[in-house]
């Protein structure tokens, strides 16, 4: 789990919603998932966390005998709210709810488990003191190992039946910021020039992050527009190459098409075309 959330930008809120019933029987089922995000913010430098601020479920358990809770003020930790319910248990029915935790694709971690009861019609309760403690969020971050995410779960050691049903509702934060020492990218100015016969018209750079190809030209009415194609090959290339249509049509080389050889462009007529290149700067 992380922290640090002041210096993290651009937040965007997730609604979690999620409803057990029994046809659920003792699934281990997901609460919250951060998920994946694009390789190319990775390769930027840029790392994600999650923060859910509000989870609480709503519990309808017609199945089992009624039973009275006593009221518990909002500021009671995790251990004081579990001992209220056990001490309830032992005198009521109820089923048992199970919380995990573990980054995606590996073995899950057991964290608590609570009594649930009967109290018609529904009653609501907290599940953030249960993962959060006394802290204000549940912070799922990623793996020190791996990129894996950790994942919360949910599962019911007694099912449900009949028409019982657990609704989850809740709020997570999700926010990106630079990775700590990550590199800057520097963006040269933009290199317009006119091409026809092939010509190199970006040099190779092993420092490469990124680079904008684009095919200026504008025919003029009644011209073959095929002969303004920019046709732009990289090393190696022994085909026709990538055509780049004129009126301001554009290549891209970054993240999910790496490329740091050098570029050659050609044309049927003269094309005029503009180049900026994005470098990587520790």
């Amino acid at each position: 789990m992380i922290g640090n959330q002041d210096k993290l930008q651009e937040p965007y809120v997730e609604s979690l919603l999620l409803e057990v019933r029994p046809s659920n029987g003792t699934d281990l089922i997901p609460i919250y998932s951060p998920g994946w995000h694009p390789a190319s913010e990775d390769n930027m430098g840029l790392e994600y966390a999650s923060f859910i601020d509000y989870l609480e479920a709503t519990i309808s358990l017609p199945s089992i005998g009624l039973t009275s809770l006593p009221a518990l003020p909002e500021s009671a930790t995790a251990e004081e709210v579990k001992k209220v319910m056990d001490r309830v248990a032992l005198l009521s029915d109820y089923k048992t709810i199970q919380f995990y935790s573990g980054y995606e694709a590996q073995p899950e971690q057991f964290i608590c488990e609570i009594p649930l009861f009967n109290q018609p019609p529904f009653y609501i309760i907290s599940l953030m003191v249960f993962f959060a403690g006394t802290n204000n969020t549940i912070s799922t971050g990623k793996s020190p190992k791996t990129d894996a995410y950790e994942v919360l779960y949910l599962k019911m050691k007694t099912p449900l039946q009949g028409n019982d049903y657990i609704s989850i509702r809740g709020s997570a934060i999700k926010r990106k910021s630079p990775k700590l020492g990550a590199f800057t990218v520097l963006y040269s100015p933009s290199q317009i020039f006119t091409v026809q016969q092939e010509t190199t018209i970006l040099a190779a750079n092993i420092s490469r992050e990124n680079a904008t190809i684009i095919n200026y030209s504008n025919p003029a009415p009644g011209a073959n527009v095929a002969d303004y194609i920019l046709w732009i090959k990289y090393d190696n290339d022994t085909g026709p190459g990538v055509p780049i249509l004129p009126f301001g049509s554009v290549h891209q080389i970054d993240a999910n098409m790496p490329y740091r050889g050098a570029v050659k462009g050609y044309s049927a007529q003269p094309t005029q075309v503009s180049v900026r290149e994005g470098v990587r700067s520790i």
